[in-house]
């Protein structure tokens, strides 16, 4: 190879790790915009490790987007589970207090209300299976978070490689179970269905009976 065709490929090599270098930083400097502390650390440790550009790239993309989308998930049903408890926890103390009193017109809307509220949410906990799904998110983002500080605690002992494999491995877990849980309910669902209808074609053939 002559020196002038020497001279452009190290040229050409210079510039591509330049630009990697610039795009790492400048996905490190928007990564750190985001307010959660583990993942704020996790990006301090990132910036100061031996990973390549390339697999902090992958790193920030992939493993810090699956985490913020888990934890994002987390609170939300978290959030939600605990304000339809409380309500529901409210609408069954108030209930039989609202039945103990004097009817009236206001009091007969006010428990019709109270209950309707109770039921529905009571129904839309179990629906959407928020208690289950709130553990599981809370539990799969402790467990990726986890891996991810052992990653960079054990050094070379564990290659990016395998740990991306790992974390890949439990986010599909995740998704696999969630997906069971929307079968399971759209089953549910269907079969309860199913039965009431069977219950009101036995209901109409006992009334043509007794007729």
């Amino acid at each position: 190879m002559s020196e002038v065709g020497s001279e452009q490929l190290e040229h050409y090599i210079d510039t591509r790790a330049l630009a990697r270098r610039q795009v790492c930083e400048k996905v490190l400097k928007e990564a750190r915009k985001i307010k959660d502390e583990p993942t704020k650390a996790l990006i301090d440790i990132l910036d100061v490790s031996d990973l390549t550009h390339e697999e902090k790239l992958i790193f920030v993309r992939r493993i810090l987007h699956i985490l913020q989308k888990l934890n994002t998930r987390k609170r939300r049903f978290t959030n939600a589970k605990n304000v339809a408890n409380v309500v529901v926890q409210i609408g069954s103390v108030i209930t039989p207090a609202l039945v103990s009193i004097q009817a009236s017109y206001d009091v007969y809307w006010s428990l019709f209300g109270v209950s309707l509220a109770t039921g529905v949410l009571t129904t839309l906990l179990n629906l959407f299976s928020a208690e289950r799904l709130s553990l599981m998110f809370s539990r799969s983002y402790e467990h990726m978070l986890s891996e991810s500080f052992k990653f960079f605690a054990t050094g070379d002992d564990e290659e990016f490689s395998d740990f991306v494999c790992k974390i890949e491995k439990l986010h599909l877990d995740d998704v696999k179970a969630e997906l069971r849980s929307d079968k399971n309910t759209s089953s549910n669902d269907t079969l309860s269905r199913h039965d009431a209808m069977i219950n009101r074609l036995m209901t109409d053939m006992k009334d043509d009976d007794s007729s």
